[in-house]
């Protein structure tokens, strides 16, 4: 087996192992799955020196912890008024929300990536048993959101039921929700692959992706929003038994044996199915699903190469202060555009978090509120979402691929690095970033109604400056420069984020406050971003050089003298 360390790959093959004969009857190679999860691993591990956004999953790991402790006070204050189950519904809807997540944005990519085809093309491996292996490669990558998602239900729950049974059924309805999440994405794709062809596959994964993902957040919003009376009655609705997670409340009078097994045969179907979706993933996967991955990516759309005029070159010219910031903005800011790897995790989780919240913001909207708190909502909404979202796009940019491109750099008689790796950023952000805050204004704009643009603009304004400001604060690597990985462990920038994340909360004080007492706050906000603009951009423009500016191999240094 193909060496290959860490608590991931060890978690593959205890995955193969103990999934090994299952999956041995759907026409899994049995003894060559664990060669190709470590083989995997390897790769992983060995073709990038740092992970993809570990200080973002770091959060989210936290994040996942947090909402187990949630879950638990929700279902202990409500106990009272729909009774104990309601915990089995809340256990198994946070860890699927927070594992699809998850498996959404990080992971979706080792389904069409073909890099180890390379090794694998010249072997007799059958297409189930590929993917198999990304199925299995996708579950160690996530395993630890779930058992975060139920520790506090576990060590909590019998304070709510009033019995032992938590010890027992949380663990399986964690199992279960973390099954359905990677089942769900899974026959998503094999699914998708049948209906749109190899050509297409990995285009329509994309959209289809950001379009879950989006939901997945809509619905939280929705979620939010529903009261004590819609949840009364929705749990004496007679359908309740049959949809899902609602009929997972039926678990805890069955196992009390308050309920027959007739009257809880929709939770017992719910787990059954939860369980067989990653069976039927790998059932649908077929000779095709290898075909995709080794097409090469259509370059007909980019035949003009990467020196194009338009109204990106335009504003390059006006922000980049000398030659070396010019070429870094020039490339990174085509790159930004055309980079599959950068592409496919930016665009699911800006387009997902930006349609998510407004829909929020819709569902506040229809409230009734009063335009003053609406505007605070969209304040917070701007930055909460896209004041770090810019950083998070810059650190994302930095993988490539065709990462080789970076000896060009190395070589290249630079006078000035740190300005190159300034232009790149700016590249990124223009190309990328603006037409997302712009995007949002306008969404925002047409769900508050034009009367209200002075103070949406003024919103977005305060993002913009928390995020220019608070850039600096984060380390980023030359964009489009390093070889795409999942592997995980780097936890520089968390510190920059709660540094972010505590501005915000300061920001919003100050906004509120402002609101209250001024008669025209969204001008006076206005004024103040104008003000603060100029500041926060300068701050920008001394961004250091990049984290790890990449260098050529020896060979490639040799044969440029």
């Amino acid at each position: 087996m193909p060496d290959a360390s860490g608590f991931s790959a060890a978690t593959s093959r205890l995955l193969a192992r103990v999934l090994g004969p299952s999956l041995a009857l759907l026409g899994v190679e049995r003894a060559v799955l664990p060669v190709l999860l470590g083989l995997q691993h390897a790769v992983d591990q060995r073709r990038a020196s740092e992970s993809q956004g570990g200080w973002l999953r770091g959060l989210i790991l936290v994040g996942a912890l947090k909402s187990g402790l949630f879950v638990f006070v929700l279902a202990y204050l409500l106990r009272e008024l729909q009774g104990e189950d309601l915990l089995w519904v809340f256990v198994f809807s946070q860890c699927f929300a927070i594992c699809t997540l998850v498996l959404l944005v990080f992971h979706s990519d080792s389904m069409v990536d073909g890099d180890d085809l390379r090794i694998l093309a010249p072997t007799p491996v059958r297409p189930r048993t590929v993917y198999a292996a990304r199925c299995l490669h996708m579950a160690s990558h996530s395993i630890p959101y779930a058992l975060l998602c139920g520790l506090f239900p576990l060590a909590l729950g019998p304070v709510v039921t009033k019995d032992a049974w938590p010890l027992v059924l949380v663990p399986v309805l964690i199992a279960a929700a973390f099954a359905a999440a990677l089942g769900s994405v899974t026959l998503l794709h094999a699914l998708t692959l049948l209906l749109v062809g190899a050509r297409r596959f990995a285009d329509v994964a994309l959209g289809l992706r950001v379009a879950l993902f989006a939901g997945l957040v809509a619905s939280s919003q929705l979620l939010q929003r529903l009261g004590l009376d819609n949840l009364r009655e929705a749990w004496a609705a007679p359908w309740r038994a049959w949809v899902p997670p609602l009929c997972l409340a039926d678990l805890g009078p069955l196992v009390r044996g308050e309920l027959g097994l007739a009257a809880s045969k929709g939770a017992l179907w719910c787990l059954v199915a939860c369980f067989a979706l990653l069976p039927l993933s790998i059932l649908a996967a077929s000779r095709s699903y290898l075909n995709s991955l080794q097409a090469p990516p259509s370059t007909q759309r980019h035949a003009g190469g990467l020196r194009e005029r338009g109204w990106l070159p335009w504003l390059g010219d006006r922000l980049c202060r000398d030659h070396a910031q010019r070429a870094g903005y020039g490339y990174a800011s085509a790159l930004a555009r055309r980079e599959r790897p950068f592409l496919r995790q930016a665009l699911v989780s800006s387009a997902g978090l930006v349609f998510g919240s407004s829909f929020g913001l819709i569902l506040q909207r229809d409230d009734g509120v009063a335009a003053v708190a609406w505007i605070i909502e969209a304040q917070y909404a701007s930055l909460v979402f896209l004041a770090i979202l810019l950083p998070t796009m810059l650190d994302l940019a930095r993988f490539s691929a065709h990462p080789e491109a970076r000896w060009v750099h190395a070589t290249a008689p630079l006078p000035n690095f740190a300005s190159l790796h300034r232009g790149a950023l700016l590249g990124v952000g223009c190309s990328f970033c603006l037409p997302l805050f712009c995007g949002t204004a306008a969404i925002y704009m047409l769900v508050a109604g034009f009367e209200h643009a002075v103070a949406v603009i003024a919103s977005l304004g305060v993002a913009l400056v928390t995020a220019l400001w608070c850039s600096p604060r984060f380390v980023f690597h030359l964009p489009f420069s390093e070889p795409f990985s999942w592997h995980d462990d780097s936890m520089r920038n968390l510190g920059a984020l709660a540094a972010i994340a505590a501005v915000m909360v300061l920001q919003m004080i100050a906004v509120g406050a402002l609101y209250a007492l001024a008669p025209a706050a969204e001008w006076a906000l206005l004024i103040l971003v104008a003000l603060l603009l100029p500041l926060a951009w300068r701050r920008f423009q001394a961004i250091g050089g990049p984290l790890a500016a990449a260098r050529a191999p020896k060979k490639a240094k040799a044969a440029a003298h």
